[in-house]
């Protein structure tokens, strides 16, 4: 699936959320290698923002032509890390291969991701439990975070 592709199937799957979709594309290098293409979906829980991405991502640098869904903390405080992964064994218990952005530092907004093995013209297939485990994110957070 190429660039549009991927964009396409994010926006299709963050606008049915009951979240407020971000009108903005993120496309970051990651340091020697890897990208990411990402559309955000934003919601407020105890003021702090939570973004929701759906798209490309690379995070361990390593290709791949992945679906992938995250969650992101946007909060910096020390125990922002430990906030966010209250709701990591919950989301375990229904997502395969959850893990911690390895890119994201100490300083940094903490951001959980999953991928998911989809080609565009299997994404309506699949796109049923790629919604259950994005609304199962945002509800773990509102009851954990």
């Amino acid at each position: 699936m190429d660039e549009r592709g991927y964009d396409r199937v994010a926006c299709s799957l963050l606008s049915k959320l009951s979240i407020s979709l971000e009108n903005h594309l993120y496309q970051t290098k990651l340091q020697d290698k890897g990208y990411y293409t990402m559309r955000a979906a934003m919601f407020e829980h105890n003021d702090i923002e939570y973004y929701i991405c759906a798209g490309r991502c690379d995070p361990e640098g390593i290709p791949s032509n992945q679906f992938a869904i995250s969650i992101e903390m946007r909060d910096t405080s020390k125990d922002s890390k430990e906030i966010l992964g209250r709701i990591l064994p919950r989301l375990e218990e229904s997502v395969n291969g959850v893990q911690w952005n390895p890119q994201k530092g100490k300083n940094q907004s903490p951001e959980l991701y999953w991928r998911y093995e989809i080609q565009e013209q299997m994404f309506r297939e699949r796109e049923k439990k790629i919604m259950e485990d994005c609304e199962l994110a945002i509800q773990l957070v509102r009851e954990l975070c």
